[in-house]
Protein backbone atom coordinates (compact mmCIF):
# COMPACT_ATOMS: atom_id res chain seq x y z
CA UNK A 1 0.00 0.00 0.00
CA UNK A 2 3.04 1.94 0.38
CA UNK A 3 4.19 1.75 -2.86
CA UNK A 4 0.31 2.94 -4.00
CA UNK A 5 0.14 5.95 -2.03
CA UNK A 6 3.70 6.82 -3.38
CA UNK A 7 2.34 6.38 -6.98
CA UNK A 8 -0.73 8.43 -6.43
CA UNK A 9 0.96 11.39 -4.67
CA UNK A 10 3.37 11.90 -7.70
CA UNK A 11 0.82 11.92 -10.65
CA UNK A 12 -1.42 14.65 -7.94
CA UNK A 13 1.75 16.95 -8.45
CA UNK A 14 0.88 16.98 -11.98
CA UNK A 15 -2.84 16.15 -12.44
CA UNK A 16 -6.36 15.93 -10.97
CA UNK A 17 -7.92 12.56 -10.67
CA UNK A 18 -11.14 11.23 -9.98
CA UNK A 19 -10.20 7.36 -8.32
CA UNK A 20 -8.12 4.64 -8.84
CA UNK A 21 -8.10 0.77 -8.37
CA UNK A 22 -5.70 -2.10 -8.40
CA UNK A 23 -5.94 -5.13 -10.30
CA UNK A 24 -2.99 -7.79 -10.54
CA UNK A 25 -0.73 -5.81 -9.52
CA UNK A 26 -1.26 -3.12 -12.04
CA UNK A 27 -2.53 0.23 -10.49
CA UNK A 28 -4.95 2.19 -13.06
CA UNK A 29 -4.87 5.99 -11.48
CA UNK A 30 -7.90 7.68 -13.81
CA UNK A 31 -7.86 11.65 -14.42
CA UNK A 32 -10.24 14.89 -13.99
CA UNK A 33 -8.35 15.86 -16.96
CA UNK A 34 -10.04 17.03 -20.32
CA UNK A 35 -6.75 17.56 -21.59
CA UNK A 36 -2.97 15.96 -20.74
CA UNK A 37 -0.31 17.80 -22.36
CA UNK A 38 2.67 15.89 -23.22
CA UNK A 39 4.86 17.91 -20.92
CA UNK A 40 2.61 17.27 -17.82
CA UNK A 41 3.11 13.23 -18.81
CA UNK A 42 6.60 13.25 -19.22
CA UNK A 43 7.07 14.71 -15.73
CA UNK A 44 5.12 11.72 -14.36
CA UNK A 45 6.59 9.28 -16.44
CA UNK A 46 10.04 10.35 -15.68
CA UNK A 47 9.65 10.63 -11.09
CA UNK A 48 7.69 6.84 -11.39
CA UNK A 49 10.45 5.49 -14.05
CA UNK A 50 13.03 6.48 -11.22
CA UNK A 51 10.93 4.53 -8.47
CA UNK A 52 11.15 2.14 -11.09
CA UNK A 53 7.77 2.10 -12.72
CA UNK A 54 6.61 2.47 -16.01
CA UNK A 55 3.34 4.12 -17.00
CA UNK A 56 0.85 4.44 -19.64
CA UNK A 57 -1.70 6.78 -20.85
CA UNK A 58 -4.65 5.81 -22.51
CA UNK A 59 -7.88 6.38 -22.87
CA UNK A 60 -10.45 5.26 -21.11
CA UNK A 61 -13.18 2.61 -22.64
CA UNK A 62 -12.92 3.92 -25.66
CA UNK A 63 -13.96 7.59 -25.01
CA UNK A 64 -11.76 10.14 -25.85
CA UNK A 65 -12.55 12.70 -22.90
CA UNK A 66 -11.71 10.41 -20.15
CA UNK A 67 -8.24 9.52 -19.45
CA UNK A 68 -6.76 6.35 -17.17
CA UNK A 69 -2.86 6.15 -15.97
CA UNK A 70 -1.88 2.59 -15.97
CA UNK A 71 0.81 1.99 -13.73
CA UNK A 72 3.17 -1.07 -13.01
CA UNK A 73 6.75 -2.33 -11.85
CA UNK A 74 8.83 -2.82 -14.94
CA UNK A 75 11.27 -1.52 -17.51
CA UNK A 76 10.08 0.60 -21.22
CA UNK A 77 13.01 -1.72 -22.96
CA UNK A 78 11.24 -3.29 -26.15
CA UNK A 79 14.08 -5.67 -26.49
CA UNK A 80 17.37 -6.07 -24.20
CA UNK A 81 19.19 -8.53 -26.13
CA UNK A 82 22.03 -6.50 -28.18
CA UNK A 83 24.07 -9.03 -29.41
CA UNK A 84 21.56 -10.83 -31.43
CA UNK A 85 20.37 -7.67 -33.37
CA UNK A 86 23.46 -6.58 -33.76
CA UNK A 87 24.65 -9.53 -35.41
CA UNK A 88 21.67 -9.33 -37.96
CA UNK A 89 22.41 -5.33 -38.53
CA UNK A 90 26.09 -6.23 -39.12
CA UNK A 91 24.88 -9.24 -41.87
CA UNK A 92 21.98 -7.67 -43.28
CA UNK A 93 24.24 -4.51 -44.30
CA UNK A 94 26.76 -6.74 -45.70
CA UNK A 95 24.56 -8.78 -47.81
CA UNK A 96 22.54 -5.30 -48.86
CA UNK A 97 26.54 -3.81 -50.24
CA UNK A 98 27.03 -6.65 -52.13
CA UNK A 99 23.43 -6.25 -53.63
CA UNK A 100 24.27 -2.98 -54.35
CA UNK A 101 27.96 -3.89 -56.01
CA UNK A 102 25.87 -6.69 -58.18
CA UNK A 103 23.19 -4.74 -59.53
CA UNK A 104 25.87 -2.06 -60.03
CA UNK A 105 28.19 -2.90 -61.65
CA UNK A 106 26.87 -6.39 -63.62
CA UNK A 107 23.38 -4.99 -64.43
CA UNK A 108 23.25 -1.17 -64.55
CA UNK A 109 26.58 -0.43 -65.26
CA UNK A 110 28.29 -3.26 -67.50
CA UNK A 111 31.16 -3.68 -65.65
CA UNK A 112 32.15 -0.17 -65.44
CA UNK A 113 33.51 -0.50 -62.02
CA UNK A 114 33.99 3.77 -61.68
CA UNK A 115 30.37 4.41 -62.51
CA UNK A 116 29.17 1.38 -60.03
CA UNK A 117 31.64 2.36 -57.16
CA UNK A 118 29.84 6.13 -57.57
CA UNK A 119 26.61 4.59 -57.13
CA UNK A 120 27.49 2.53 -54.76
CA UNK A 121 28.98 5.43 -52.41
CA UNK A 122 26.13 7.44 -52.98
CA UNK A 123 23.86 5.10 -52.28
CA UNK A 124 25.39 4.33 -48.78
CA UNK A 125 25.76 7.94 -47.81
CA UNK A 126 22.31 8.05 -47.90
CA UNK A 127 21.86 5.19 -45.70
CA UNK A 128 24.43 6.57 -43.09
CA UNK A 129 22.76 9.93 -43.46
CA UNK A 130 19.16 8.23 -42.78
CA UNK A 131 20.63 6.01 -39.34
CA UNK A 132 22.18 9.79 -38.39
CA UNK A 133 19.18 11.57 -38.49
CA UNK A 134 17.49 8.32 -35.76
CA UNK A 135 21.26 8.29 -33.62
CA UNK A 136 20.51 12.34 -33.11
CA UNK A 137 16.99 11.66 -32.02
CA UNK A 138 18.05 8.90 -29.72
CA UNK A 139 20.61 11.51 -28.39
CA UNK A 140 18.38 14.06 -28.20
CA UNK A 141 15.37 12.03 -26.14
CA UNK A 142 18.13 9.91 -24.34
CA UNK A 143 16.82 6.40 -26.22
CA UNK A 144 18.62 2.86 -26.04
CA UNK A 145 20.39 2.26 -29.54
CA UNK A 146 18.21 1.27 -32.24
CA UNK A 147 19.72 -1.39 -34.58
CA UNK A 148 18.29 -1.03 -38.12
CA UNK A 149 17.26 -4.05 -40.66
CA UNK A 150 18.88 -3.25 -44.31
CA UNK A 151 17.22 -5.22 -46.83
CA UNK A 152 18.86 -5.87 -50.07
CA UNK A 153 17.17 -5.88 -53.36
CA UNK A 154 16.78 -6.70 -56.96
CA UNK A 155 18.20 -3.55 -59.52
CA UNK A 156 17.87 -0.70 -57.36
CA UNK A 157 20.32 -2.95 -54.76
CA UNK A 158 18.58 -1.87 -51.35
CA UNK A 159 15.21 -1.15 -50.35
CA UNK A 160 16.27 0.74 -47.38
CA UNK A 161 16.66 -0.61 -43.97
CA UNK A 162 13.73 -1.40 -41.09
CA UNK A 163 14.71 0.30 -37.61
CA UNK A 164 14.58 -2.17 -34.72
CA UNK A 165 14.03 -0.27 -30.97
CA UNK A 166 15.36 -1.33 -27.82
CA UNK A 167 13.02 0.99 -25.67
CA UNK A 168 9.28 2.24 -26.45
CA UNK A 169 8.82 5.70 -27.06
CA UNK A 170 7.19 8.10 -24.92
CA UNK A 171 4.67 10.10 -26.58
CA UNK A 172 3.35 10.72 -30.00
CA UNK A 173 6.11 13.59 -30.31
CA UNK A 174 8.94 11.70 -29.62
CA UNK A 175 8.05 9.19 -32.13
CA UNK A 176 6.91 11.85 -34.65
CA UNK A 177 10.33 13.46 -34.04
CA UNK A 178 12.46 9.81 -34.27
CA UNK A 179 11.16 9.42 -37.99
CA UNK A 180 11.37 12.92 -38.91
CA UNK A 181 15.17 13.43 -38.53
CA UNK A 182 15.64 10.08 -39.97
CA UNK A 183 13.91 11.41 -43.11
CA UNK A 184 15.00 14.89 -43.26
CA UNK A 185 18.68 13.70 -42.74
CA UNK A 186 17.81 11.55 -46.29
CA UNK A 187 16.47 14.44 -48.20
CA UNK A 188 19.51 16.12 -47.65
CA UNK A 189 22.23 14.08 -49.50
CA UNK A 190 19.49 13.40 -52.12
CA UNK A 191 18.96 17.01 -52.82
CA UNK A 192 22.87 17.14 -53.61
CA UNK A 193 22.83 14.04 -55.49
CA UNK A 194 20.07 15.14 -57.04
CA UNK A 195 22.07 18.55 -57.99
CA UNK A 196 25.33 17.44 -58.77
CA UNK A 197 23.55 14.60 -61.02
CA UNK A 198 22.14 16.92 -62.90
CA UNK A 199 24.85 19.14 -63.66
CA UNK A 200 26.98 15.89 -64.62
CA UNK A 201 24.29 14.35 -67.04
CA UNK A 202 23.67 15.44 -70.36
CA UNK A 203 21.35 15.20 -73.56
CA UNK A 204 22.26 13.86 -76.95
CA UNK A 205 20.06 12.63 -79.98
CA UNK A 206 18.82 9.34 -80.25
CA UNK A 207 20.34 8.42 -83.26
CA UNK A 208 23.62 8.64 -81.04
CA UNK A 209 22.69 6.55 -78.84
CA UNK A 210 22.82 2.73 -79.58
CA UNK A 211 20.96 1.28 -77.30
CA UNK A 212 18.66 2.81 -74.13
CA UNK A 213 19.38 1.38 -70.49
CA UNK A 214 16.64 2.24 -68.57
CA UNK A 215 16.16 -0.20 -66.01
CA UNK A 216 13.45 1.35 -63.73
CA UNK A 217 10.27 3.60 -63.76
CA UNK A 218 10.97 6.76 -62.79
CA UNK A 219 9.69 8.97 -59.86
CA UNK A 220 6.96 11.01 -61.05
CA UNK A 221 8.39 14.38 -60.12
CA UNK A 222 12.07 13.33 -61.90
CA UNK A 223 9.23 12.47 -64.67
CA UNK A 224 8.31 15.45 -65.23
CA UNK A 225 11.59 17.14 -64.71
CA UNK A 226 12.95 15.29 -67.90
CA UNK A 227 9.63 15.99 -69.85
CA UNK A 228 10.57 19.34 -69.54
CA UNK A 229 14.11 19.34 -70.11
CA UNK A 230 14.99 16.84 -73.09
CA UNK A 231 13.53 17.86 -76.33
CA UNK A 232 11.86 15.83 -78.80
CA UNK A 233 13.71 13.03 -80.30
CA UNK A 234 16.87 13.36 -78.13
CA UNK A 235 18.40 10.95 -74.60
CA UNK A 236 18.88 11.99 -71.22
CA UNK A 237 22.05 10.34 -70.59
CA UNK A 238 22.11 10.24 -66.06
CA UNK A 239 25.28 10.48 -64.74
CA UNK A 240 25.67 8.21 -61.64
CA UNK A 241 24.81 10.86 -58.93
CA UNK A 242 21.54 11.16 -60.83
CA UNK A 243 20.85 7.72 -60.85
CA UNK A 244 21.23 7.35 -57.00
CA UNK A 245 19.52 10.16 -56.52
CA UNK A 246 16.41 8.82 -58.23
CA UNK A 247 17.38 5.84 -56.16
CA UNK A 248 17.38 7.32 -53.31
CA UNK A 249 13.86 8.95 -53.93
CA UNK A 250 12.50 5.04 -54.06
CA UNK A 251 13.99 4.49 -50.49
CA UNK A 252 12.68 7.63 -49.23
CA UNK A 253 9.10 6.92 -51.17
CA UNK A 254 9.14 3.51 -49.33
CA UNK A 255 10.58 5.75 -45.75
CA UNK A 256 7.66 7.71 -45.78
CA UNK A 257 5.00 5.52 -46.43
CA UNK A 258 3.04 4.89 -43.33
CA UNK A 259 3.32 1.03 -42.56
CA UNK A 260 4.62 0.36 -39.15
CA UNK A 261 8.11 0.10 -38.75
CA UNK A 262 8.47 2.57 -41.54
CA UNK A 263 9.16 6.07 -40.39
CA UNK A 264 6.22 7.13 -42.16
CA UNK A 265 4.30 4.74 -40.06
CA UNK A 266 5.45 5.91 -36.66
CA UNK A 267 4.64 9.71 -37.83
CA UNK A 268 1.19 8.38 -39.03
CA UNK A 269 0.72 6.96 -35.43
CA UNK A 270 1.66 10.21 -33.85
CA UNK A 271 -0.78 12.07 -35.51
CA UNK A 272 -3.62 9.17 -35.74
CA UNK A 273 -3.23 8.08 -32.01
CA UNK A 274 -4.90 5.26 -31.02
CA UNK A 275 -7.99 5.25 -34.14
CA UNK A 276 -5.77 2.17 -35.52
CA UNK A 277 -9.01 1.52 -37.40
CA UNK A 278 -7.43 5.35 -39.64
CA UNK A 279 -4.04 3.82 -39.55
CA UNK A 280 -4.75 0.26 -41.18
CA UNK A 281 -6.89 2.48 -44.17
CA UNK A 282 -3.74 4.67 -44.82
CA UNK A 283 -1.42 1.37 -44.81
CA UNK A 284 -3.57 -0.23 -47.23
CA UNK A 285 -3.09 2.52 -49.35
CA UNK A 286 0.47 2.10 -49.08
CA UNK A 287 0.32 -1.34 -50.26
CA UNK A 288 -1.64 -0.35 -53.35
CA UNK A 289 0.68 2.17 -54.12
CA UNK A 290 3.67 -0.11 -53.32
CA UNK A 291 1.76 -2.46 -55.92
CA UNK A 292 1.64 0.38 -58.82
CA UNK A 293 5.15 0.87 -59.04
CA UNK A 294 5.69 -2.83 -58.76
CA UNK A 295 7.47 -2.93 -55.23
CA UNK A 296 5.64 -6.23 -54.89
CA UNK A 297 8.50 -7.48 -52.01
CA UNK A 298 7.51 -4.10 -50.45
CA UNK A 299 4.20 -4.31 -50.73
CA UNK A 300 4.10 -8.10 -49.50
CA UNK A 301 6.52 -6.93 -46.00
CA UNK A 302 4.22 -3.66 -45.67
CA UNK A 303 1.29 -6.45 -45.71
CA UNK A 304 3.52 -8.56 -42.96
CA UNK A 305 4.18 -5.56 -41.00
CA UNK A 306 0.68 -4.69 -41.19
CA UNK A 307 -1.05 -7.11 -39.71
CA UNK A 308 1.52 -8.66 -37.30
CA UNK A 309 3.15 -5.59 -35.75
CA UNK A 310 1.39 -3.16 -33.19
CA UNK A 311 3.26 -0.36 -32.56
CA UNK A 312 1.89 2.64 -30.24
CA UNK A 313 3.70 5.04 -27.45
CA UNK A 314 3.12 5.06 -23.42
CA UNK A 315 1.49 7.96 -24.03
CA UNK A 316 -1.56 7.98 -27.20
CA UNK A 317 -3.56 11.19 -25.67
CA UNK A 318 -1.23 14.13 -25.84
CA UNK A 319 -1.86 15.68 -29.31
CA UNK A 320 0.88 16.62 -32.15
CA UNK A 321 1.30 20.44 -32.40
CA UNK A 322 0.53 22.23 -34.91
CA UNK A 323 4.11 22.66 -36.62
CA UNK A 324 4.22 18.85 -36.93
CA UNK A 325 0.85 18.49 -38.47
CA UNK A 326 1.89 20.69 -41.09
CA UNK A 327 5.06 18.86 -41.61
CA UNK A 328 3.47 15.39 -41.88
CA UNK A 329 0.76 17.01 -44.51
CA UNK A 330 4.35 18.22 -46.46
CA UNK A 331 5.77 14.98 -46.31
CA UNK A 332 2.68 12.98 -47.55
CA UNK A 333 2.73 15.33 -50.64
CA UNK A 334 6.34 14.49 -51.34
CA UNK A 335 5.18 11.27 -50.72
CA UNK A 336 3.18 11.41 -53.62
CA UNK A 337 5.26 13.17 -56.04
CA UNK A 338 8.35 10.68 -55.66
CA UNK A 339 6.03 7.45 -56.26
CA UNK A 340 8.17 5.53 -59.02
CA UNK A 341 5.83 4.41 -61.14
CA UNK A 342 6.40 6.30 -64.15
CA UNK A 343 8.35 4.78 -67.59
CA UNK A 344 10.36 6.54 -69.97
CA UNK A 345 12.06 6.15 -73.26
CA UNK A 346 13.86 9.20 -72.61
CA UNK A 347 16.58 8.40 -70.57
CA UNK A 348 19.23 6.19 -70.42
CA UNK A 349 22.22 5.77 -68.04
CA UNK A 350 26.31 6.45 -68.58
CA UNK A 351 27.68 3.52 -70.41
Amino acid sequence: MESLQEVIRIIEKYDSISFYEVKNGTIYVHSNSIKISSLTFRSIFNELKQKGYVTKLQPYGGLSTQYVYVVFKGRTYANQKILTPLILSLVSFAVTIVSLYYNSFYFLYANNFYYASIFIASVVIFLAFHSLGHFIAEKKYNLKNSLPIFLPAPIYGTYGLVARLREIFIDRIQTFDFAFLGITFSILPTFIFLVLGLEFSKIALKPEVTSLNNPFPLPFIIYIILEYLVPKNSVYLMHPLFVASIVNLLLLFISIAPITQLDGGFMAISLIGPKRFIFYIVSLISIIAFIIAQLFFVAFLALYLTLFFKFEPLNTVSELDRKRKIIFAILIVLWILIIPAFNSQKYSLLE
